[in-house]
């Protein structure tokens, strides 16, 4: 299913700048025809986790606090711009539309929205990296924390052409959530002592997330079945319907292992 839609240069509620002003039909057509090296890609990189793993277990960790800062830096205002960019066509959507429209149409879409959409997308690719320090750090990389970043970016890729109503939605609530997750990590690389309670709200605020993603797609998919018109093919609502109900189920039980369960075994010990 492919969306008819306009994409305005010139929004009044928006200034666009020249370097957003890209060819967007030219991309969709490229990620149509070439959406598949994110598959790949993402085999490599399962399995280089593994090859890194064997490859550290003989040596010392690396320690790379510097680096991490730079890296945590560097994808906290990279989130935190896509995040600021992409926010005021929903808000105008919403205002001008209501709620519904903007998860099912175009109505008021913009080249700058559209180009840090795609930018969005690329960067799932960026977030493999976040795993490279673990392994040089010889740290444990949990299945949330590889499963997250491949689903998310093959997800991200293969709809792109399709340009989903709703992925805004996707976009800005994934870039504003990476742009504290990511602040918090830098801060934590530059040896910054921070209350436990803001990892617990991060995580939170994440779960939140998925619940809201959920909602999303059952809204969405229900009105469909109702016969009223929405711009989601059903496979794209069902795919993300699975992701976003597996990441909730994953989330919610690394919570209650990391901060409910390991609380109740330090509250016994006191004992």
């Amino acid at each position: 299913m492919e969306l008819n839609f306009n994409i305005t240069e010139n929004p009044s509620y928006l200034q666009v700048y020249e370097f957003e002003k890209y060819d967007h039909e030219g991309v969709r057509l490229w990620l149509k025809k070439n959406w598949s090296f994110i598959v790949y890609t993402s085999v490599v990189y399962v399995s280089l986790i593994k090859i890194g793993q064997k490859w550290m277990a003989e040596r010392k960790p690396y320690e790379l606090k510097k680096q991490l800062v730079v890296w945590n830096g560097f994808l906290t205002i990279l989130s935190f711009a896509v995040f600021i960019r992409m926010l005021p066509e929903l808000i105008v959507e919403c205002a001008r539309e209501g709620f519904y429209s903007s998860l099912c149409h175009f109505e008021n879409h913009n080249v700058a929205t559209s180009f840090w959409g795609v930018l969005f997308c690329f960067s799932k690719v960026l977030d493999f990296g976040d795993t490279l320090f673990l392994v040089l750090a010889k740290k444990p990389v949990i299945f949330l924390h590889w499963y997250h970043h491949v689903t998310v970016a093959v997800y991200c890729l293969y709809v792109a052409d399709s340009s989903d109503p709703s992925s805004r939605w996707f976009a800005v609530m994934n870039s504003f959530v990476h742009t504290i997750m990511y602040a918090y990590y830098g801060l934590k690389a530059m040896n910054l002592k921070i209350s436990r309670k803001i990892s617990m709200l991060i995580t939170s605020v994440q779960i939140s997330q998925m619940i809201f993603g959920m909602y999303i797609n059952f809204l969405t998919y229900f009105t469909k079945v109702k016969g009223v018109a929405c711009d989601r093919p059903y496979w794209n609502i069902e795919v993300a319907l699975m992701m976003y109900a597996s990441y909730f189920m994953l989330f919610a039980h690394f919570f209650y292992r990391v901060y409910v369960s390991r609380s109740q075994q330090q509250k016994l010990k006191r004992i």
